[in-house]
């Protein structure tokens, strides 16, 4: 009968070494993204949205790409890849940190290049992402934003 090995890639099959059934981790899923929720940090502006609305999607190998209304009520295109480290939990239920390396359109410069910190919490096919964006120009604040995702 096949025994559950942790030290073994999630993709290698697991298995007795007598030769017993072996069998596979789920492959890896896309995901569907919300656009953010988000909050700016010590700003006295008033002006700044803050329900940035969108759509995206992550690959099972990480690349990301979408596109929201951003704080000063103007599309953005983002594309980039995620690269994330379980730190707690199981299949079903965890807790994950990540970093987003990617571009963005849509602010002062025509691609601004991005460095997105995260927190992330997942049960079952569901996940909520908790981010830091810091400010790319002097006329933006740092942010904290939430993102909702779905695995399929």
């Amino acid at each position: 009968m096949a025994q559950w090995n942790e030290n073994k890639h999630p993709r290698e099959p697991r298995g007795s070494e007598s030769g017993g059934q072996f069998t596979f981790t789920k492959e890896p899923t896309y995901q569907i993204t919300s656009g953010f929720l988000s909050k700016h940090l010590r700003s006295e502006r008033t002006d700044l949205r803050e329900n940035n609305y969108g759509l995206g999607f992550i690959s099972p190998s990480g690349y990301t790409a979408g596109a929201f209304k951003n704080s000063f009520d103007t599309l953005s295109v983002y594309a980039g890849k995620e690269f994330t480290q379980r730190v707690a939990g199981s299949d079903e239920a965890n807790v994950s940190v990540g970093l987003v390396v990617g571009g963005v359109t849509g602010y002062k410069k025509k691609i601004t290049p991005v460095l997105l910190p995260e927190l992330i919490g997942s049960i079952g096919q569901n996940s909520v992402a908790l981010s830091f964006a810091p400010k790319t120009s002097s006329a933006e604040t740092n942010k904290l934003a939430i993102q909702l995702r779905r695995r399929f």
